[in-house]
């Protein structure tokens, strides 16, 4: 099942051609407005499976990985897998650990739970009709809410290794900016949703460090690399300091 929401890359296309050896398969074309959790809860919607995996159009997934998931998901109610960075994107994007740490487990969000993206995620629609599907008032971190929604209602989070999807990243500082807005603002909604259970606040001290670094190395004056993590740094903290203010707290 396709859901295209207003792709113009000629995605359509390409899954027409693939749907004549799909009997089953099918394309939807979703709601019109740009959406990361429309057309996932459009999906769930019209998934006729009980098992239901998640994967991203800009991402590639492994060979096995649907095996995988239906098997975990025979297990298992909310799933996650491995998350390959090297093999799709540049290493200018790459930072530190950044490329291999999601190799060996879920992403981790240090101010609370373990978390599955939504590039990479399984569902049973058993725990969908439970707990209810993506919530769609966040215009990003809707994979981090399903996942601590779930697990604090008792679904732990699976981690299946061979379910791997090689994932794309934002290649310019620009597209790396306005991405990691999206996510501060988010962040900051999130802690405000679940700081009753236990979500800790982000540090002050650091965001001033990174804020004070992002003004002292002027993205102009050095490398394409540099000019990356500026930017993936500098709009987390832009994003999450818009969001305390629009959601009022204190998350930076």
């Amino acid at each position: 099942l396709v859901v295209d929401n207003g792709s113009t890359d000629g995605t359509a296309e390409v899954v027409t051609e693939a749907l004549a050896d799909l009997p089953d398969g099918r394309l939807v074309i979703g709601p019109s407005a740009a959406s990361f959790v429309d057309p996932r809860n459009l999906g769930l919607e019209l998934a006729a499976a009980d098992r239901i995996a998640f994967c991203d159009a800009d991402d590639v997934v492994a060979d096995g990985w649907v095996q995988a998931m239906a098997d975990a998901l025979g297990r298992h109610e909310l799933v996650t897998g491995p998350l390959e960075l090297r093999s799709l994107n540049p290493s200018h994007v790459l930072h530190g650990d950044h490329a291999d740490r999601w190799l060996v487990g879920p992403p981790q969000d240090d101010t609370f739970r373990p978390y599955a993206m939504g590039c990479n995620l399984g569902i049973r629609r058993s725990a969908v009709e439970r707990l209810g599907p993506y919530d769609p008032g966040l215009e990003s971190g809707h994979d981090k809410e399903l996942s601590w929604r779930y697990q604090l209602a008792g679904v732990p989070l699976h981690f299946e290794e061979s379910a791997v999807v090689h994932r794309r990243v934002r290649t310019t500082p620009g597209g790396a900016f306005r991405q990691h807005v999206r996510y501060g603002r988010s962040n900051a909604r999130l802690y405000r949703r679940f700081r009753a259970h236990g979500m800790r606040r982000s540090s002050i001290a650091r965001a001033v460090l990174v804020l004070g670094w992002g003004v002292l190395s002027s993205p102009l004056l050095i490398g394409s690399a540099h000019r990356h993590r500026w930017a993936e740094h500098i709009g987390l903290r832009v994003g999450r300091l818009a969001g305390s203010f629009r959601h009022r707290v204190v998350y930076l």
